[in-house]
């Protein structure tokens, strides 16, 4: 961004628009959205979201049509505030969600998120390094003939690190 006087700045100017069709443009101001299954996800505006909603449905359905067929547990890297997870746990056809993103914040809106659309029952959410979910006492007595990890990574990607204790250590029947 560069503003008038013609300095370099690392501002950035937020859009967000909710589900009642009003823009917020603080990113600290929390929004709610409608996504698939009548799930309602509240997040602070400027922490990440799928960025396309009018998508965000359709992504939903195929994500959760290829994890369901035989898998009873569902582990969702980098989560943010918890859309998959909670996707799949709405279902009903997962016994157990996990979700694990390192951003505190999101991890909090996860968890609120779980408590408002009566889910918390069905999912636990890590604040920690996607890296460490395979040390989680719960997660590691997921069976992993029934279990799907999906992987939502940011920019980024995966670390090495992630990828082998995923495919040479874990070793689910499925990664979405």
């Amino acid at each position: 961004y560069v503003s008038r006087s013609g300095q370099h700045t690392n501002k950035e100017l937020l859009f967000r628009e909710t589900s009642d069709g009003t823009v917020v443009t603080d990113p600290k101001e929390f929004v709610t959205t409608s996504v698939a299954n009548g799930l309602k996800l509240s997040f602070r505006a400027g922490n990440f979201f799928q960025i396309n909603p009018y998508m965000l449905d359709k992504m939903i359905s195929l994500a959760l049509q290829a994890a369901t067929p035989g898998m009873t547990h569902f582990i969702d890297c980098y989560c943010g505030s918890g859309l998959f997870a909670l996707a799949a746990a709405a279902t009903g056809g997962f016994d157990s969600c996990v979700g694990i993103e390192i951003n505190k914040g999101a991890i909090e809106e996860a968890k609120s998120n779980a408590v408002q659309n009566e889910l918390q029952h069905k999912c636990t959410f890590i604040a920690a390094s996607a890296s460490n979910i395979f040390k989680n006492k719960k997660v590691k007595r997921f069976p992993r003939d029934n279990t799907v990890v999906m992987i939502d990574p940011p920019r980024k990607g995966c670390s090495t690190d992630f990828l082998q204790q995923l495919c040479e250590d874990f070793q689910p029947k499925r990664i979405l």
